[in-house]
């Protein structure tokens, strides 16, 4: 596919986790896909929320029914590149209060392009904090 770079594709990107509390925190999707000449032609975003942030509960188990695999993911309409941006935000705190009984787990960000691997990169999830990811771009140049 080298050879198509800046040609009408889908992109089709994915977030995941095996961590067992992957449950404890909301995600925010967004991909923007642009034209070859850089002008934005779709804005897509979905979310997974797990539980409200701020409700008053301390939540310490995942909710009934609850799908661990849990893969979150959007398709672009055919484009010649996309922009990436994933907020993963913990929706209660960790078991433990303890800074160092609660170490980064890993998560996942995976994009395909007319269903082959692009992009595949691994980082690290921050308990307290989660992560933001800002302007990932995939397919371009």
């Amino acid at each position: 596919m080298a050879g198509k770079k800046n040609t009408e594709a889908k992109y089709t990107v994915s977030v995941a986790s095996d961590y067992a509390e992957w449950w404890r925190y909301n995600i925010f999707l967004v991909v923007e896909a642009f034209d070859g000449e850089g002008g934005r032609i779709e804005y897509l975003k979905t979310s997974d929320t797990v539980y409200e942030i701020g409700d008053g509960t301390e939540v310490r188990e995942a909710p009934e029914g609850y799908d661990a695999a849990r893969p979150v993911s959007l398709t672009s309409p055919p484009c010649a590149y996309i922009s990436i941006y994933l907020y993963v935000v913990p929706n209660t705190f960790p078991a433990s209060s303890l800074i160092r009984e609660s170490p980064d787990f890993a998560m996942t960000l995976t994009v395909s392009r007319e269903g082959e691997k692009v992009l595949s990169n691994e980082y690290s999830v921050n308990q307290w904090g989660g992560i933001t990811l800002v302007g990932l771009e995939a397919g371009r140049g």
